[in-house]
Formats: C-alpha cells, structure tokens, sequence
C-alpha cells in the first residue's frame, strides 16, 4: 500500500502509522528499505485481555489443522480471512458455541457475545 500512495503522490519517501494489528517485522523491514519510515505498536505491548493468562501469545497454532488452541484446550477454527489486493492481511479465529459455555470466558474477553 505504501508504494501505491508514494506513486500516487509522486515522493520518494513517505511516513507512515499503522496500528499493533499491522506489525509484522518483516513488512516494516521491507517498507524501511524502499524509502517508508513505519510507526506501528509492537503486538505485545499492550493487550485488552482481563486476565493475561488469555493473551493471544498463550494460544497454541495448530498449523496442521489451520486453528488456534487456547489455554482451556478449545479449538478456534478460521472463520473469516480478509484481503487486501490479493494477499491476506487478516485471519479471524473462533469457536462461539464452545466459548459461550466455557467457565473462563471473563477472563478471556470483554465481548459480550462469543464470537
């Protein structure tokens, strides 16, 4: 996206801010090099979970099955993938019916339905 809008301005260097849901190392490095100075949150620096036990870095990737395991052994499977020209920029994970019944939930989210 940052050439893009560098072409469509005409420049050579642009400066960018992006929230922690677009920190991905590898992008910035990659942004850096062609000329984009990127201010975006570092993921773990702050997190909306009540109880940090229920932080997204305590959850399991089960790269076989394409799915998140969480501290309490649920199984989120990938509901929703969202595109940006062609690459994935964004997978969302769920469970709702086993996560509105699980005895944790509060602990986990401040959602008032269960995905």
């Amino acid at each position: 996206m940052t050439e893009a809008a560098k072409e469509i301005m005409g420049v050579e260097t642009i400066s960018v801010v992006a929230d922690k849901g677009y920190y991905d190392a590898t992008d910035i490095s990659n942004c850096e090099q062609s000329g984009t100075t990127c201010y975006v949150a570092v993921v773990d620096s702050y997190s909306h979970v009540p109880d940090k036990r229920y932080d997204k870095k305590n959850f399991r990737y089960d790269a076989a099955n394409d799915r998140y395991i969480c501290p309490e052994g649920i199984a989120l499977s990938l509901v929703k993938t969202r595109r940006a020209d062609s690459e994935i920029v964004r997978k969302e994970y769920r469970n709702a019916k086993d996560c509105k019944c699980c005895p944790n939930r509060a602990k986990c989210t401040k959602a008032k339905e269960a995905g």
